[in-house]
């Protein structure tokens, strides 16, 4: 593995917890219109039937979605 996305992935990691900070996502505002899934950098997002599923792993608090999203259904908190 390159140096270069080593330590890229180390900073998006540390980053996240450092923060202590997480994507959270109100199902009962999302009515799956799928604009959240369409603008993430990362593939985070994945509709489910059921709203939206979240990656934690590769999800980096980018906020995308949370801009994106007409009911507010995502918080960064």
């Amino acid at each position: 593995m390159p140096v270069e996305e080593a330590n890229a992935k180390a900073k998006v990691v540390s980053t996240r917890k450092a923060t202590g900070k997480r994507l959270l996502f109100n199902v009962g505002l999302c009515f799956e219109c799928g604009a959240c899934v369409g603008v993430c950098p990362h593939d985070s997002l994945a509709l489910t039937g059921r709203g939206i599923k979240i990656d934690n792993v590769t999800c980096t608090l980018c906020n995308a979605c949370v801009r994106t999203c007409p009911t507010g259904a995502f918080q960064i908190r």
